[in-house]
């Protein structure tokens, strides 16, 4: 029997972005369950080639940039040149051309152009090269457009034209990618991060978490500060949003730890120092607010989550969360935690709705709209939990079955 290889594309940084993570990591976790002997490799934004031992076995990872420095292997256009040759000196074309199926997720919600046509090329070059190598492609539930350039639209096209598998995370999104192929043909599933596995904390960082959370009774709401919206400058033009954001989400924290016994916990998703994607110093100078003004018994700043499954550990133990990180607010969704999403684009609402939970349009609600939206949602908890239970065994079954439609593209030939 031939051994089933899958190449990962489309989670570039996910040691730092945790929601790139968590699609990065269900989607590992899931194929190592379904065929424990295949050969898995995930292109990311590191160097060369190397081989990281997980629970479920070793993952190959080789490195894939869109770069024009051609003596660098990981060049997507060096790639591109070595495919007709076999892949020839180039680990990367090698993996590709002996790929039983390509997996490509486009970072969840980046095959579009709302963050700009650099970022879009950077996410076509891997189905380019899929295309390239005649490998059935698997694009994986995610978000499709939107599109404001007639250009990028049309390459996206005859992208999503050439793929074996189409998934949508979402109905818009399958009704955006139908519309653009012209054929009823997408398949509709769930974000791959609704199966992530959580994975306790070890060391001081987890001594300091349980500590803290066990020292007292009291329930815990998890918020999500999105540093992307805080540092981006353009973010208010970009997102139609308030540049407020810190702000909105402090003053949510404020009114729960003013009017009830409830604790607080900042939880960042996505971590490192100095990037203006970060939401690490965003709360911690939130947190260091609130623990000065309630007291550190109160207030918690859970910033040592290295991993997605760490994050999302910490995040169930909330009894309440709201954040505008959807891969934040997704651990905590799929861990039966009633959540409030703050929406700054349409990608977070139809799981929200699938979900029967609430969401605050950032775009619509701003400054003491959006803190008295989001403290009402809070007050609805017990409600919110209950239809979350109702709703979340069928989301996470759907997610069961998509994975097992996913690899039987392994053994057909391409579109």
């Amino acid at each position: 029997m031939t051994t089933t290889a899958i190449c990962l594309f489309g989670t570039p940084g996910a040691e730092l972005n945790l929601g790139v993570g968590a699609l990065r990591d269900s989607v590992v976790q899931a194929l190592q369950r379904e065929r424990p002997d295949a050969k898995i490799t995930v292109f990311d934004d590191g160097w060369g080639v190397r081989a990281r031992e997980t629970a479920g076995g070793t993952v190959t990872y080789c490195g894939g940039r869109d770069s024009r420095r051609l003596h660098r292997p990981e060049s997507f256009l060096r790639m591109r040149a070595a495919l007709p040759v076999g892949g020839w000196g180039n680990p990367g074309a090698q993996r590709l051309l002996q790929a039983s199926a390509v997996f490509d997720v486009s970072g969840g919600d980046s095959f579009s152009d709302l963050y700009g046509t650099a970022r879009f090329r950077t996410v076509a070059w891997p189905k380019i090269l899929t295309l390239a190598a005649h490998r059935p492609l698997v694009l994986l539930p995610q978000t499709y457009g939107p599109f404001g350039h007639p250009q990028v639209r049309a390459r996206a096209t005859q992208l999503l034209r050439g793929a074996t598998q189409v998934w949508a995370r979402d109905r818009e999104s399958k009704a955006t990618a139908d519309e653009m192929i012209g054929a009823d043909t997408v398949l509709l599933g769930v974000d791959m991060a609704l199966g992530l596995v959580p994975t306790p904390m070890t060391g001081r960082a987890g001594d300091a978490w349980t500590s803290w959370f066990d020292a007292q009774a009291e329930p815990v709401a998890g918020i999500n500060i999105n540093g992307m919206l805080v540092n981006q400058v353009d973010a208010p033009e970009r997102y139609g949003v308030s540049p407020h954001h810190a702000e909105e989400m402090a003053g949510v924290a404020r009114a729960i730890l003013g009017t009830s016994e409830w604790r607080v916990a900042l939880v960042p998703h996505v971590v490192g120092e100095g990037g203006v994607d970060t939401d690490v110093e965003v709360c911690r100078a939130v947190a260091a607010a609130l623990q000065e003004e309630f007291g550190t018994d109160r207030v918690f700043l859970a910033d040592q989550c290295r991993t997605a499954g760490e994050a999302k550990w910490v995040i169930s133990r909330c009894s309440w969360f709201t954040g505008a990180r959807m891969h934040a607010t997704i651990a905590a969704l799929s861990s039966g935690v009633p959540t409030a999403g703050v929406a700054y684009s349409r990608k977070m609402g139809p799981i929200f709705d699938d979900l029967d939970q609430p969401i605050v349009d950032a775009r619509t609600h701003r400054d003491r709209d959006l803190v008295d939206a989001l403290v009402e949602r809070w007050h609805d908890h017990d409600s919110a939990r209950y239809r979350l239970a109702n709703r979340l065994p069928h989301v996470k079954e759907t997610w069961s079955r998509q994975i097992s439609v996913m690899l039987s593209a392994a053994e057909q030939p391409p579109r």
